[in-house]
């Protein structure tokens, strides 16, 4: 019971550290592209499963896809996110330009920090309250002062 409440807490700080991967700061990780989902042949993959992905500087990079008769649908998935991204299309690959930080920008990267801090705080809440009530249950008495 006691691994089973460490697993299940494991798996909400592994979401979370996942979520903060794809924010952005100044200087970009790959991860803010790696994990953005594209529909492609019926399904949603991962775009690292699709193209590779490298840095070109702070915020260039050159996605190459594994398939180029994907490229058009990669290049028209991105820009359907309306992330302010300039994307440009070479010969077999796509270059991504981000724009620079702006004030306007810091504040929704920190709201959007502030909001999954927040959910990962529920979750954990919920994760322990749901652990004391199954202790409880079990007629655990000895863990409890009252």
């Amino acid at each position: 019971m006691k691994e089973e409440f460490k697993q299940g807490f494991r798996k909400i700080i592994d979401e979370f550290k996942e979520k903060l991967k794809g924010i952005r700061s100044f200087k970009l990780s790959l991860g803010f592209l790696e994990n953005l989902e594209i529909s492609l042949y019926h399904s949603k993959y991962p775009l690292k499963a699709l193209a590779l992905i490298s840095q070109i500087d702070p915020l260039t990079f050159r996605l190459e896809p594994f398939d180029q008769n994907s490229l058009k649908e990669i290049e028209v998935a991105i820009l359907e996110r309306k992330l302010g991204l300039t994307v440009i299309k070479e010969k077999n690959s796509l270059i991504i330009k981000f724009p620079i930080l702006t004030e306007e920008l810091r504040k929704d990267i920190l709201k959007t920090l502030n909001q999954f801090k927040e959910e990962t705080r529920i979750k954990g809440r919920q994760a322990r309250d749901d652990f004391l009530k199954a202790l409880k249950k079990k007629g655990a008495r000895r863990y409890f002062r009252g």
